[in-house]
């Protein structure tokens, strides 16, 4: 009935693994854990080779690192079952029966999204934006997400029907970090799939360095200009940062914004990695970034 499919890359994947099935346990219905390790270091390989010993899990180590959305379309080739669990190898389910509430909510021709959370002890001051910004952005009540289902959507745990994925597969055309999941809501909402929130959130556990997150960050957009570049303009509804952006440019001030971020980026960069960073400097950041980048591009949005 259900495979659990969970894409890995240098991470410790036996805890999460070991929580699904202890859950998997309690449930009577045939349900199956595939683990696809994308060519991590041997250490982790190593480490991770102890899962192909529980029950209901294979873990396969691929031949070459194959990326983010080629990793996930591969599961539609692998998974025994009609219904795909997908979960991020750092995140571990809130709920002690997590896999029984989306199992209850499984239906034929709809994406189903649990939501997501973060602990709330205060990392070291390294990783602390990434937290805030889980915190401030990500953890989303249910009510708030059901009034705009398309437009908040995450891709470290959902479910969805192997059909609908292999119709609407990840574009592998994105080959570098972010908004592939945007890109698929985008699709279904075209086409009037359903995308039905529901509360069962995960934890997402691995929290990147504060550098490191300010780096995701310009990638991700790089890569929504490009996932704009290649959609109409109804693509900027699905991500607020691309309506503003639009607006300003067609207001022809593009230049003033770039010319403020240009003069203020090395404060704001100061403070995002500092131990008490501003979220409204992070959204900011984010506007002079893409401005950047679309201009850099020739991309009007």
């Amino acid at each position: 009935m259900l495979s659990i499919c969970i894409p890995t890359y240098n991470y410790d994947i036996r805890n999460l693994v070991k929580t699904l099935v202890n859950q998997i346990e309690e449930i009577n219905v045939p349900i199956e854990i595939l683990v696809f390790d994308d060519q991590s270091e041997i250490v982790y390989q190593e480490m991770n080779q102890e899962i192909d010993s529980f029950p209901f899990v294979k873990y396969t180590i691929l031949d070459k690192n194959i990326g983010y959305s080629k990793i996930r379309n591969l599961f539609t080739n692998h998974a025994k079952y009609d219904q795909l669990l997908y979960m991020d190898a750092d995140t571990i389910p809130v709920k002690t029966d997590f896999v029984k509430q989306y199992l209850n909510a499984i239906q034929e021709n709809a994406l189903i999204y649990g939501g997501l959370d973060y602990v709330k002890e205060t990392p070291p001051k390294s990783n602390l934006l990434r937290w805030k910004y889980g915190h401030a952005r990500e953890v989303i009540s249910l009510e708030t997400r059901k009034e705009n289902p398309y437009n908040i959507f995450i891709s470290m745990s959902f479910l969805i029907p192997k059909q609908l994925l292999l119709q609407f597969p990840f574009d592998e055309k994105l080959t570098q970090y972010g908004h592939e999941d945007t890109l698929l809501a985008y699709r279904l909402k075209q086409h009037n799939i359903p995308l039905i929130h529901i509360d069962n959130p995960v934890y997402h556990l691995n929290l990147d360095s504060s550098k490191a997150f300010l780096k995701k960050t310009e990638l991700a957009i790089e890569s929504l200009v490009f996932i704009r570049s290649q959609n109409s303009e109804d693509f900027n509804q699905m991500v607020r940062l691309l309506e503003l952006t639009s607006k300003i440019q067609k207001m022809k001030l593009s230049w003033l914004m770039q010319l403020t971020f240009f003069m203020s980026k090395p404060f704001i960069k100061w403070n995002l990695l500092s131990p008490f960073p501003i979220m409204y400097f992070l959204d900011f950041y984010k506007l002079g970034y893409l401005l950047k980048v679309a201009k850099n591009e020739n991309t009007i949005l």
